[in-house]
């Protein structure tokens, strides 16, 4: 597959991902403020990768972190797309800039720099 239709298909996974927040993430308000940093990555080895990425867990309440989801790109669990809510902008900003955050995601043996992106929910719908 050439560089432009993987770009195209990832593009369309992350918009079709951000359309179903609000069936994967319950909690999430168009008025509470929560923000979603939406992160896309390879990694060396998915098995090798979880671990540290879980271990980020007992940290991220400082940032005002509430939840997560991870998932599989294409099938591909070495292409990792994880959404976790913030409880705001500027914490979801400081988090994704973090020192530790850096030195996790070398530590997991992530590929190159990751694609990142901060949304937060216009509408909510529940039909």
């Amino acid at each position: 597959m050439n560089t432009a239709n993987s770009t195209k298909r990832r593009h369309a996974l992350q918009a079709l991902t951000l359309l179903a927040i609000a069936t994967i993430f319950p909690s999430a308000h168009a008025e509470d403020g929560s923000v979603f940093l939406v992160v896309t990555h390879k990694v060396q080895d998915f098995e090798r990768w979880k671990p540290v990425y879980e271990s980020t867990a007992a940290w991220k309440p400082g940032f005002g972190w509430k939840q997560r989801t991870v998932f599989a790109i294409d099938g591909d669990r070495n292409n990792v797309m994880v959404m976790e809510e913030f409880s705001n902008m500027e914490q979801a900003k400081a988090f994704a800039s973090s020192p530790e955050l850096k030195a996790a995601m070398g530590k997991a043996g992530v590929m190159g720099p990751p694609e990142v992106r901060f949304v937060n929910t216009l509408a909510l719908s529940k039909n």
